[in-house]
């Protein structure tokens, strides 16, 4: 099933459209297929996959000058890591036109913003420069649309652009030829990946207001094509049986530039961790609970303590690994930070008890780079977003020190799992 709609450009119209089609749809998945203007080590026609994404507008102008506050959000894990494997095999370009330098794809950061950039002079185009300086592409609708999905628990979320233009040089013959060709190719990408999805193997069903939202039924695609003024509903309706598809309307000069897609396939340690009591919240489950976690100081110099967040685990004097989620080290830059955790912020003063409240404020208010030890006080709380996206909260509740190593952090953690 298709659903057109029109919609104006920017982030707020994309979240607006989203949220009603989840509404209605209850999807298990949403993409977000489009253009984007390429900024660096992107050529017209390549795919970016962004992850993540920045909003660069926010901000605090004053008399002594403007202070960015940068707010950022990332996509499922899930379907990242699948988008990555599906750039890395390059598959998906069977399915665009021939031509004698084919596209490539890369999962890569992505700016957006309510202004057109027209030249890489521009000042918004040095303010992207200076404070966003690792996006590679810049669009109008995508922090929007991620912020949406991340309010919807259950939605796994994404967004793939087509880049049609590198910030200089635009006329209407050149966006005319290349708009096509670029929504082409990210739509090309979309299909690739939703082919590569297993069907009904994300979550288990969440309950929501309109009923419960099955595993299996429904996976959504927005796109905002060509001047992102029409966006393009794709409902890819997904049984135990039998998978029907359907791509954007956006046609390519060439009836063989997106082939019909194919049906996907069917497919289907120790912890610590406390077991899960049956309180939830927002698409969240309680996992642990006020659990005494202690994160000792290294015995010597240059010595890591890393902690895995979603098995409630510690190691001392350690070599950090891929699940690590924080590390306490005292080598530069000593004190506590991200190892493999997806964001760590402070805690709001109310609502921390809440994982949705708790995930908002690790996004809104992101620590940055790591706190020394001497900075933290006791009662001081952090929300953290792992590596597999769970939501914990630490508070601050000792630290001592025999008197001549860094202190121990005795902390309180709490652990939501993604129901």
């Amino acid at each position: 099933m298709v659903v057109l709609l029109e919609t104006g450009q920017g982030n707020t119209a994309a979240g607006v459209e989203l949220e009603r089609a989840i509404a209605h749809f209850r999807p298990e998945a949403a993409l977000f297929v489009g253009v984007a203007g390429g900024r660096k080590d992107v050529a017209l026609g390549d795919v970016v996959v962004a992850d993540p994404i920045y909003d660069y507008e926010e901000g605090k102008d004053t008399a002594h000058g403007y202070y960015p506050r940068i707010k950022t959000h990332r996509p499922s894990n899930r379907l990242k890591q699948r988008a990555i494997s599906v750039a890395r095999s390059g598959e998906w370009r069977g399915r665009i036109a021939p031509s004698p330098v084919m596209p490539s794809a890369v999962v890569k950061p992505l700016a957006a913003g309510s202004v057109v950039i027209a030249h890489r002079e521009s000042s918004t185009a040095e303010h992207l420069d200076r404070y966003c300086g690792d996006a590679v592409a810049v669009d109008m609708e995508g922090h929007g649309f991620l912020h949406t999905a991340y309010l919807n628990a259950g939605v796994d979320a994404l967004v793939i652009r087509g880049i049609s233009d590198l910030l200089t040089g635009k006329t209407p013959n050149a966006d005319d030829h290349w708009q096509p060709v670029a929504a082409a190719h990210a739509a090309a990408f979309a299909i690739e990946l939703l082919t590569c999805l297993p069907a009904g193997t994300s979550h288990e069903s969440v309950e929501t207001p309109r009923g419960s939202r099955k595993k299996h039924a429904v996976a959504l695609l927005l796109g905002a094509v060509l001047l992102a003024t029409v966006a393009v509903l794709v409902i890819v309706l997904v049984d135990r049986t039998a998978t029907t598809t359907a791509t954007t309307n956006t046609p390519p000069s060439d009836p063989a530039v997106v082939p019909a897609p194919v049906s996907p396939p069917s497919t289907s340690g120790s912890s610590s961790t406390a077991p899960p009591s049956s309180s939830s919240a927002g698409g969240y489950k309680l996992a642990i609970e006020k659990r005494p976690f202690t994160l000792g100081a290294p015995d010597s110099s240059c010595q890591i303590t890393a902690a895995d967040l979603d098995a409630g685990t510690v190691k001392v004097n350690t070599d950090l690994k891929d699940k690590d989620d924080l590390r306490y080290w005292n080598c530069s830059p000593e004190g506590l930070g991200m190892n493999n955790a997806e964001y760590m912020g402070n805690a709001p003063s109310v609502g921390a008890e809440n994982p949705q409240e708790c995930a908002q404020a690790a996004r809104s208010d992101a620590v940055s780079g790591s706190v020394k030890h001497d900075d933290l006080e006791i009662g001081q709380s952090f929300c953290v977003i792992t590596d597999e996206e769970n939501v914990a909260l630490l508070k601050l509740i000792d630290k001592s020190s025999n008197g001549y190593l860094d202190p121990d952090l005795k902390f309180e953690l709490t652990v939501w799992k993604r129901s």
